[in-house]
C-alpha cells in the first residue's frame, strides 16, 4: 500500500511539475546590443512569445556621425517574426523575418543643407538566444543575417532607385519576464 501512495504522488508531482516549469517560462524579453553603443550605434528590441514555438518582435536603431565621421544619421525601425524550432519560444536557434523602415540623413557638403532618403526594408535572421539564471530571467543572444533597403526617390531633378543589401550582427543582452 506505501508503494503504491509513493508511485501515485510521483506520477502526479511529475507533470504538475513540468508544468509549473512551464508556466513560468518567460514570454517576453527586452534587449540591448550594448557593443554596438561602443561604436555608436545604438540598438534595442523588445520580443514577445506569440505560441509555443513562434514570436514577435519590434526593434529600433540609431547611428549618429559615428558612421560616416560627419554629419550623417541612420535610422530604422522593425517588426520581426521568428520560429523556434525546439518548441520553446526565445529560447534556442530561431530563424525569422524582418520588415521595416530605415532612413539615412546627412549634410551636404556643397549647399549647407541636409538631404534625407528613405524606404522599407527586408531582411532574414538566424539567431540563437540564451535564457540563463535560476528564474531564467536573463538572455543573451547572437545571431546575423542580411537587410536589403530600397529607396526609391522622384524629385524635379531626377529619379533615384537604390537597392543597398547589407550583412547583420547581434549580439544582445536582455531581461526576460512572464
Amino acid at each position: 500500500m506505501l508503494k503504491r501512495s509513493v508511485l501515485a504522488a510521483v506520477l502526479v508531482a511529475i507533470p504538475l511539475s513540468l508544468a509549473g516549469a512551464q508556466a513560468s517560462s518567460p514570454t517576453q524579453a527586452l534587449s540591448l546590443q550594448p557593443l554596438n553603443a561602443v561604436f555608436g550605434f545604438y540598438s534595442a528590441e523588445y520580443e514577445r512569445a506569440a505560441g509555443a514555438a513562434v514570436t514577435w518582435a519590434i526593434g529600433a536603431n540609431y547611428a549618429g556621425n559615428s558612421i560616416s565621421g560627419g554629419d550623417a544619421r541612420y535610422t530604422s525601425a522593425e517588426f520581426k517574426l521568428r520560429a523556434y524550432p525546439s518548441g520553446v519560444a526565445l529560447n534556442g536557434f530561431s530563424i525569422g523575418g524582418a520588415v521595416g523602415y530605415t532612413s539615412i540623413s546627412a549634410a551636404d557638403g556643397t549647399s549647407g543643407g541636409s538631404s534625407s532618403v528613405g524606404g522599407p526594408t527586408f531582411g532574414v535572421l538566424l539567431e540563437y538566444q540564451w535564457l540563463l539564471g535560476d528564474k531564467k530571467e536573463w538572455t543573451f543572444a547572437l545571431g546575423g543575417g542580411a537587410k536589403a533597403l530600397f529607396i526609391s526617390e522622384d524629385n524635379s531633378n531626377n529619379t533615384v532607385d537604390f537597392a543597398a543589401k547589407y550583412p547583420t550582427l547581434r549580439i544582445s543582452f536582455g531581461y526576460a519576464w512572464r
